[in-house]
């Protein structure tokens, strides 16, 4: 749906560096972890227990993930909780997809292994399948001034620690994170205007990881988006998240009244 909510500016009078420095986005926070570490081998060997896994190349929303560095956790059961908050079971870190691990060479018990990727902002992936077996379904709206969110619980209810919101400018990247703790729902303020916001949810189990994100939606404040595209022949400008809400149906058509009766409002080509 279309809107004129301000008076149209001919092409010209935006130089081609402001509509490049208008296109470029501002560098965003990582709050996103790496992907889960696949395909962990161990080998015995002479010099010890011998780790490769294949190298992480993603993170959890699938999008390219550069990882910093690989840490190792080493437990004595095949189901030991890595310490990735105080590091007690942590033998050692990688820059490469494998690990030497020395000390397993004369020990006498057996060893069980699990490596996590960390990214430069410091976010350590997942090491295991969550307790929870079901991801939040999650639903919005807006209002003039927030982003109100909802969602269902994530099964089995016992397993889960609390949710996490994610949320950005840009659909999986995400920029910021709320812990909400076990509550359901969540209102986001104080958001730039004027552009979309993609929100995702993800339920923590008791021991840390994190399920797969849910549906991702996606609102903005007022339901306004800034223009979107312009050039030589006319200005293309969109309410991507616009709905129907309290008292807006009565604004919107003033609103198109008042549009100016020239040519210029726009020349019917598709906002993309």
């Amino acid at each position: 749906m279309s809107s004129c909510r301000s008076k149209l500016v001919p092409s010209f009078a935006f130089s081609s560096a402001l509509a490049l420095a208008l296109s470029l986005p501002a560098l965003a926070a990582d709050v996103t972890k790496p992907g889960r570490v696949a395909g962990l081998i161990v080998e015995k060997s002479t010099d010890g227990a011998f780790l490769t896994w294949t190298p992480v190349a993603t993170d959890a929303a699938g999008q390219p993930e550069l990882v910093d560095f690989y840490a190792v956790y080493r437990g004595t059961t095949p189901d030991f909780v890595p310490d990735t908050a105080n590091g007690t079971n942590r033998i050692g870190s990688a820059t490469v997809s494998e690990f030497l691990d020395s000390g397993a060479l004369l020990a006498p018990e057996s060893f069980f292994y699990r490596v996590t990727a960390i990214d430069a902002a410091g976010n350590e992936s997942t090491t295991r399948n969550p307790l929870v077996a079901s991801v939040p379904v999650l639903s919005g709206s807006w209002t003039d001034t927030s982003i109100v969110l909802s969602w269902t619980s994530a099964e089995p209810v016992a397993n889960v620690a609390g949710y996490r919101v994610h949320y950005g400018k840009r659909p999986g990247v995400y920029e910021s994170v709320d812990d909400v703790g076990l509550a359901t729902s969540h209102t986001l303020t104080g958001l730039e205007l004027l552009v979309n916001w993609y929100v995702a949810v993800t339920a923590v189990d008791i021991h840390g990881n994190e399920t797969a994100f849910s549906n991702e939606h996606v609102d903005a404040i007022a339901g306004r988006v800034r223009t979107l595209a312009h050039d030589k022949a006319d200005i293309c400008w969109a309410l991507r998240a616009a709905r129907p809400s309290r008292a807006t149906s009565s604004a919107r058509t003033a609103r198109r009244s008042s549009c100016p009766s020239t040519s210029r409002r726009a020349s019917g080509r598709a906002c993309s």
